[in-house]
């Protein structure tokens, strides 16, 4: 009885959790959009992208916060490409990108030059992973 018990949890939860997931994923831009102080970026197969709104952050101040995200804070190739308001861009990290990495938001707070930095992803072991820190530009 409790096998079963969780098998119905498990087939109710998993959907929600990976209909968020997608949804925070896709939804980057529309937000960036919205509001020029967010910006979002993902990690896949070892390259970062996203989308941010130049009214809210410069290119220099984007590569700067995602060399938070790089083991030794180097990005290589980075690239932009302007788009209906926004800023798309694709990069890599010259030694790698830290572990946890999956999907990052970035959020400037009240107006100020403190960012507050997300990170959920996973450690390599399938064990979710989430940092929270403020970064200064």
């Amino acid at each position: 009885m409790k096998i079963a018990s969780c098998i119905m949890v498990a087939r109710v939860i998993v959907p929600i959790a990976i209909a968020f997931a997608l949804t925070a994923c896709s939804s980057s831009a529309g937000i960036s959009k919205k509001n020029p102080d967010y910006f979002g970026a993902k990690e896949r197969e070892g390259s970062l992208s996203g989308v941010y709104n130049p009214a809210g952050f410069s290119s220099a101040q984007v590569r700067r916060l995602l060399g938070t995200l790089c083991q030794g804070g180097q990005l290589e190739g980075f690239s932009e490409a302007r788009s209906d308001g926004l800023v798309s861009w694709k990069t890599n990290c010259a030694n790698g990108i830290r572990s946890g990495v999956g999907f990052v938001e970035f959020q400037r707070i009240d107006g100020s030059s403190e960012i507050m930095v997300e990170t959920t992803g996973s450690n390599g072991s399938g064990n979710l992973v989430y940092t929270r820190q403020k970064v200064k530009l």
